[in-house]
């Protein structure tokens, strides 16, 4: 695995993100895929870093070398944060990612020939399902597929798991209650995000990022919520889809998982035993190892 980039950059006027490349695969061979991850609310790249490193040998047997595109939203991780309130609303999250496709991604002619693969955890795929399309530089982008992790869509064929729009409530709150309950929510998270049984030096150090961010910038990320529907997935129909779902996952329900394979021909569904929301970090083997296998059905 070798770094290839890992620094801030102004990706739009007044958007500033730490954008991270990674490629991983045999040393010297050259890149078949571009893989462009997409992180969930208020979270950082930094959670599929076990991930990246449990596909190296894999890849590196299949003879496969991919570009793995990864950055911090805004407010996240090393990505400063902004005062402005509609910052953190989908329409901006899917722009920031459109100027990161067009300046970074497909910067280079010949990686605007390789199939492009998007990673989503939690709410990301929304952002791709619902805005996606409206930015994307699509005479560039070769299509490749979808993987999304430990998500959801509303579905009207099941009320009783319909996501909520805006967050849960208790982001209606000031900022200043929000810090003083921020510790009891951050351990709340854990309880429903990780196994019972997960390692407790993984747990301690979930506790320490979580509690080390911003709540003003959790709220606004949250009420700005909306998420995708079953409508939104017809998108993906010609699509290879994996989707991956931790089987104890406490945060969003496996059933949606569910839900969306039902409504895409092309997907397969993979629970992933032993593990919660946090996937990625709790299995990062098993997760790695359902990545390679579908990448291996893209790649030229």
């Amino acid at each position: 695995m070798k770094e290839e980039l890992g620094e801030l950059k102004e990706v739009r006027p007044g958007r500033t993100l730490f954008v991270r490349k990674v490629v991983i695969g045999p040393a010297g061979s050259k890149p078949v895929l571009n893989l462009v991850a997409v992180h969930g609310t208020c979270a950082t790249q930094a959670q599929y870093q076990p991930v990246l490193e449990a596909l190296d040998e894999p890849l590196t047997r299949a003879n496969i070398s991919i570009n793995v595109w990864l950055y911090d939203n805004v407010g996240c991780g090393q990505s400063p944060t902004l005062n402005e309130w509609n910052a953190y609303s989908n329409e901006n999250f899917s722009l920031d990612l459109y100027f990161i496709l067009s300046d970074f991604v497909l910067e280079k002619k010949e990686d605007q020939q390789l199939p492009c693969v998007f990673l989503g955890h939690s709410y990301a795929p929304t952002i791709l399902l619902d805005h996606l399309n409206l930015y994307l530089p699509v005479d560039d982008l070769k299509w490749g597929g979808f993987i999304f992790v430990g998500s959801a869509v509303r579905s009207p064929d099941r009320p009783d798991l319909l996501m909520r729009d805006g967050g849960h409530p208790i982001m209606r709150l000031p900022v200043f209650l929000l810090n003083c309950l921020q510790a009891k929510l951050s351990e709340s998270f854990l309880e429903l995000a990780l196994c019972k049984d997960c390692d407790p030096a993984l747990k301690e150090q979930c506790r320490k990022e979580n509690t080390g961010q911003s709540m003003a910038m959790a709220k606004a990320t949250h009420r700005h919520h909306k998420w995708a529907t079953t409508e939104d997935l017809d998108v993906l129909k010609a699509l290879p889809t994996l989707i991956l779902h931790g089987s104890e996952d406490g945060i969003i329900s496996p059933q949606n998982s569910e839900i969306m394979a039902k409504k895409l021909p092309k997907s397969k569904l993979v629970y992933i035993p032993k593990a919660s929301h946090l996937v990625m970090l709790e299995q990062p083997v098993q997760m790695a190892t359902a990545i390679v296998d579908f990448l291996k059905q893209i790649v030229p």
